[in-house]
């Protein structure tokens, strides 16, 4: 298995760090940056065996981290990762070098279980997924919306990854038409990545009223086409990105929408670029304001009953709790409540669990390293661990599980070697006086009298002058060992220009540089805003291109 996931603490920039599975995000906005558009999505593949998947719906913590916001916009790195990846729709997945004997069993076609088995059949193990619903992809096919995530670029990715000698088993239920037990006696060792798709309740009376109900079983439906009412006025409850997928899918139906959150526009899970599309849309933000009844008149559903709510000292979230304003009671009338508050594993369906703990909240146990439960073999992971969590942090989940499955089948300690702190984010020197140049190209989307009504995807994705020119806002950031020595080659390569050198090759050779070398160097150079050599060096990138296309 990969030794970047095993190693001690790997030194990674800030972006790389902050990634789950640690995609070189440096590396591929680099390519693109260069214009190999190839190179920069085989770059993404290393470690993404969902990349297009990610790049439309990810939360992006590589963004949240990315040294260029602190100086003024982030790099849109999914964007980016998305461009690369459309661009080259025809790439093949690694497949094996060598093939194992050992069957392995993964059950749940969700982020984890997919990305489990991926990892394992790179190993050459024999991998079978078990998926209880008619379609695989867990979450991602029935928890996020067309417009988000075409149905069909997500299916293109799963056959890639079917297409590596791995078996998916639809409409086949753990706990009904086969047991675990057996599953655990057929197979060397057993994934269980099973996600969370039961939402919590309010816990208020009238919740058993029809009209009142899961958001995520609404968007199921949706998704798989099957029949679905909903009246004029719908209430969704909740303020993550689930619920604002529920209150944009409702909008999309023709319902007045209007989102019941107990904090802030500030305090919202959700993505912001999710709300602010939200609010486009039509869908309405009612803050400050917590459930507290649910009015019915002859078994029919009028009201939803609030407390306002204020903000007070920060809770266990790190977030203000929410606490009720006295006497300040308020009613919205509505035809539909949604309910998307969280979710929980449905653990009861799996059957006999053979003994397997589950933790206070309804999740599976398991060691933190190895994701192996309290029976050996058998490991668990993705949503029905964490509870519900971002696609990319699954997948990490199912990597760390197919290490220790790895090391299970060869008899080698699961943990021996293998760090709980796996990277070490590097200072990061860039100056803050960097001249700024350019803010994020924003990604195009389509027009939103389109949007409001279709289930079309909304963003539309980087031209590739677009992609370049955003790939080249990349400040290319420099970490402690490195710093000297940059700012050594920096100083050479200026000199070169200074004396009138005009090509790459002529630089390279005056400063003992690789040619490589030297064109990463000269983009670093004109991302730091160094305008005085501009001109040469974008000279020096055209003269390169046109003799490559000689």
């Amino acid at each position: 298995m990969n030794d970047k996931y095993t190693m001690q603490k790997p030194i990674m920039p800030p972006c790389q760090a902050a990634c789950p599975i640690h995609q070189d995000a440096q590396g591929y906005i680099k390519s693109i940056a260069a214009g190999d558009f190839e190179k920069a999505a085989y770059i993404i593949l290393e470690d993404n065996p969902l990349p297009g998947t990610l790049g439309r719906v990810c939360a992006h913590p590589c963004t949240v981290a990315c040294t260029r916001g602190e100086l003024d916009e982030p790099i849109n790195i999914p964007g980016l990762k998305r461009f690369a990846v459309d661009t080259v729709p025809d790439y093949v997945l690694q497949k094996p070098e060598v093939e194992r004997s050992e069957k392995i069993a993964v059950v749940g076609s969700g982020p984890a279980g997919l990305m489990c088995a991926y990892k394992l059949r790179q190993q050459g193990y024999q991998v079978t997924i078990f998926e209880s619903q008619p379609v695989a992809g867990g979450m991602l096919r029935l928890g996020i919306p067309d417009f988000r995530l075409p149905p069909a670029l997500l299916e293109e990715e799963i056959r890639k990854i079917e297409d590596t000698g791995i078996e998916i088993k639809l409409n086949t239920q753990i706990g009904k038409d086969v047991s675990l037990s057996k599953l655990k006696s057929s197979y060397k060792a057993v994934f269980i990545g099973i996600g969370a798709h039961i939402d919590r309740h309010l816990g208020l009376e009238g919740e058993n009223l029809p009209e009142v109900r899961s958001g995520i079983d609404f968007l199921r439906k949706v998704n798989l086409n099957e029949e679905v009412e909903l009246g004029d006025k719908v209430l969704v409850i909740g303020g993550g990105n689930s619920a604002t997928d529920v209150a944009r899918t409702a909008r999309r139906r023709g319902s007045e929408v209007t989102m019941v959150y107990r904090r802030t526009r500030d305090e919202m899970p959700a993505d912001e670029i999710e709300i602010q599309e939200a609010e486009e849309e039509g869908v309405v933000l009612r803050l400050l304001a917590s459930p507290s009844g649910i009015i019915a008149e002859n078994g029919k559903l009028k009201a939803l009953e609030c407390h306002e709510m204020k903000l007070g000292e920060p809770d266990a979230s790190g977030r203000p709790r929410p606490i009720p304003v006295e006497g300040k009671d308020f009613k919205i009338e509505c035809t539909d409540i949604l309910v998307t508050i969280g979710q929980s594993p449905d653990t009861e369906k799996l059957g006999d669990l053979m003994g397997l703990e589950i933790s206070k909240w309804g999740t599976f146990s398991v060691d933190s390293l190895t994701k192996e439960t309290n029976i050996p073999g058998l490991f668990a992971g993705g949503d029905c661990v964490t509870g519900p969590n971002i696609a990319v942090m699954a997948m990490r989940e199912g990597l760390e599980a197919a290490i220790s499955i790895d090391r299970y089948c060869r008899e080698i300690d699961l943990k021996e070697n293998r760090a709980q702190e796996y990277t070490f984010e590097g200072t990061v020197t860039a100056s803050k006086n960097i001249e700024l140049t350019k803010e994020q190209i924003k990604i195009p989307h389509i027009p939103m009298e389109e949007a409001s009504g279709s289930f079309t995807e909304v963003v539309t994705g980087y031209t590739p002058d677009q992609a370049r020119l955003e790939a080249f806002r990349c400040v290319n950031c420099i970490l402690p060992d490195s710093v000297a020595q940059h700012q050594n080659i920096i100083d050479s390569i200026e000199k070169a220009l200074a004396g009138g050198l005009s090509t790459i090759e002529k630089i390279a050779k005056e400063t003992n540089l690789s040619e490589k070398e030297t064109f990463w160097h000269l983009i670093a150079m004109t991302k730091y805003g160094n305008a005085t050599y501009e001109k040469q060096v974008f000279d020096c990138f055209n003269y390169a291109l046109k003799k490559e296309e000689e």
